[in-house]
């Protein structure tokens, strides 16, 4: 007899539902066959499915004791399960004309029983089944076909979780996508930000350049085509000579990141100054393949670093910069030579130590005014040398709020701050005498004079100082070779009366 095979009336409908899970052909998946397993062991038969009806066939997503993947449709069992809601259940075939002369009863797998749960899925669309098969005739108990409904629903749960992943991945997909499009948006600008101020160029594992930047090719004065495929030693010929090339090429072939400055030599034969970076590229196997090599010209603060060294090697006075903690971070060569030091002796101890014990405090009192943000001027200290002398420094100092560091410039005036003391004994003694007195330099240049001379030359110190005396007496020798006489010509003192004397500061006389 001529067997007309069922059909639900919204078939187009039922199996676009199907296609939209994108389920058909895939692989084997473990959450699939648990539920599989699981209907088996409940409802005691040798084979369970989860049968998915295409147009002409049926195809198996999972299945236990059958070994096969699909059947044609017009020859299954399940094609009647998604005409219902309800288990559709075979009790034996041999004894139901439907299904007496289907292959699959006369022979393999020879199913007497059958029972199909339809996979409904949320829109009401019957998909396939969840079915269960034995060999010999049975049928199912309430419970059984309960927990057959309850797995097909887990079916279609599995389902829907996986149209779900699929637009979630859709999603992220579609994000990465438009996110990558934006990095490379992004990092597109990044390099034409960074080739306008850092200089980059790559080289391979031997130190031939692969590739250069415009900023690279403006600083060297090379083309691109001069600095591809030779090596990185044209860029800087004298530091790929040197020692310190040495350590470079270990650090990087090591892999690890090398970072400092090089000295480079242009086309024309200028030299300019990088600050660079070389980061190394491994392959697969581990080994480096290429280095990146991202550099800024520090030409101009290499240029005033070298001036300001040589301004501190050369510089008479003190020069010294100073960190909050009271160490000294760069001092001139002529500050730690005064006192007897070597450069690591006064860098390794704080400025206190140098400073004898009775100053401390007004050091102190400085240090505080010049970190309220003051400087101060003038203001003296004394400093214990090397030998155990002392030396008066007098201090010009300001802070740099930024840094917090003190920049600050002293001299040495022991040596008149001695003459000038001294002279202040000396001009105390001569305010008590009725004789003139004059206090001159060893040129005889007038430093002092005392009331007396005043009231009887009619000239006031204001005028007379820096002028030399010797104007002032009418002497036919005259004073200089007198000085030079003197034992210690450093500082006299002429007293006149009838008799002409010159004195020392110690008490000398010469007659």
């Amino acid at each position: 007899m001529n067997k007309i095979n069922p059909i639900p009336a919204n078939e187009e409908k039922r199996l676009q539902a199907l296609y939209e899970y994108h389920i058909l052909d895939s692989v084997s998946e473990q959450e699939y066959d648990k539920i599989t397993a699981l209907a088996s062991q409940i409802c005691q038969v040798p084979i369970a499915i989860i049968s998915l009806v295409d147009k002409n066939r049926q195809w198996f997503k999972s299945e236990v004791g059958l070994g096969a993947k699909e059947t044609p449709r017009d020859i299954s069992f399940c094609q009647y399960t998604i005409m219902g809601e309800e288990v559709f259940e075979v009790p034996n075939a041999l004894e139901d004309e439907r299904f007496v002369e289907n292959p699959l009863v006369t022979g393999d797998p020879h199913i007497r029983f059958y029972a199909g749960a339809p996979l409904i899925t949320p829109e009401g669309y019957n998909i396939g089944s969840l079915c269960v098969i034995d060999q010999v005739p049975k049928e199912l108990t309430k419970e059984q076909r309960d927990a057959l409904n309850t797995l097909a629903e887990h079916v279609i749960m599995t389902l829907e979780l996986r149209i779900k992943n699929n637009v979630l991945t859709e999603q992220v997909n579609r994000l990465t996508e438009e996110k990558i499009a934006r990095v490379t948006m992004e990092l597109g600008r990044y390099k034409e930000a960074l080739d306008e101020v850092l200089a980059v160029f790559i080289m391979d594992s031997q130190g031939i350049i692969t590739y250069a930047n415009e900023a690279i090719c403006a600083l060297s004065q090379y083309s691109k085509e001069e600095l591809l495929g030779h090596h990185k030693s044209i860029l800087h010929p004298e530091f790929n000579s040197s020692l310190e090339s040495d350590t470079f090429w270990e650090t990087i072939q090591s892999g690890e990141v090398w970072k400092g400055e090089i000295q480079s030599r242009a086309k024309d034969g200028s030299i300019y100054w990088l600050n660079i970076t070389f980061v190394p590229f491994k392959g697969k196997d581990g080994n480096v393949t290429q280095y990146l090599a991202i550099s800024s010209d520090i030409t101009e603060q290499k240029i005033k670093s070298i001036d300001l060294e040589l301004f501190f090697e050369l510089s008479q006075d003190y020069l010294t910069v100073a960190n909050k903690n009271g160490f000294f971070e760069k001092v001139s060569p002529s500050f730690y030579r005064s006192l007897g030091y070597t450069e690591d002796e006064i860098m390794s101890n704080s400025g206190a130590a140098l400073v004898i014990e009775e100053d401390l405090p007004l050091r102190d009192q400085l240090r505080e005014k010049m970190f309220r943000g003051e400087g101060v001027k003038d203001f003296e200290l004394r400093y214990q040398c090397k030998d155990g002398s002392v030396k008066v420094l007098s201090w010009n100092s300001s802070p740099n709020e930024q840094t917090g560091k003190l920049y600050g410039i002293a001299r040495d005036i022991t040596a008149s701050k001695k003459i000038i003391e001294e002279n202040n004994r000396l001009s105390w003694v001569a305010k008590g005498t009725d004789n003139i007195v004059v206090i001159a330099d060893p040129q005889g240049l007038i430093e002092w004079v005392n009331d007396p001379f005043e009231k009887l030359t009619g000239y006031t110190l204001d005028e007379v100082i820096g002028k030399n005396q010797a104007v002032f007496y009418n002497m036919r020798e005259p004073i200089r070779p007198l000085l030079k006489r003197c034992k210690r010509p450093s500082q006299t003192v002429k007293f006149l009366k009838v008799k002409f004397e010159i004195v020392l500061n110690r008490g000398e006389n010469i007659g």
